[in-house]
């Protein structure tokens, strides 16, 4: 695994996990899709709503497939994958 797909992997555990979001995040340059092994730039934040306010930061590309629950059924297909090859 990848030094970045590993960094994705602890951002997704995280967030899973129920670790707090901050609402003060400054998306700072392009941030790159956190399904493991693209390196395709995230879709651009929303624009400022209602008082300023706006979603979350993107986190993924705009390939519909590239979501987090694909994201996770991939991250353990890698372990699994790692696991059977690590055995050998």
């Amino acid at each position: 695994m990848s030094e970045a797909e590993a960094e994705n992997k602890s951002k997704i555990v995280g967030m899973q996990e129920g670790a707090p979001v901050p609402t003060d995040v400054t998306v700072q340059g392009p941030v790159t899709c956190l399904y493991p092994g693209c390196d395709r730039e995230a879709v651009p934040p929303p624009k400022a709503a209602v008082q300023g306010r706006q979603g979350p930061p993107p986190r993924y590309c705009d390939n519909e497939e590239h979501n987090a629950s694909s994201t996770f059924q991939e991250l353990k297909r890698l372990e699994q994958e790692q696991a059977a090859t690590s055995q050998t």
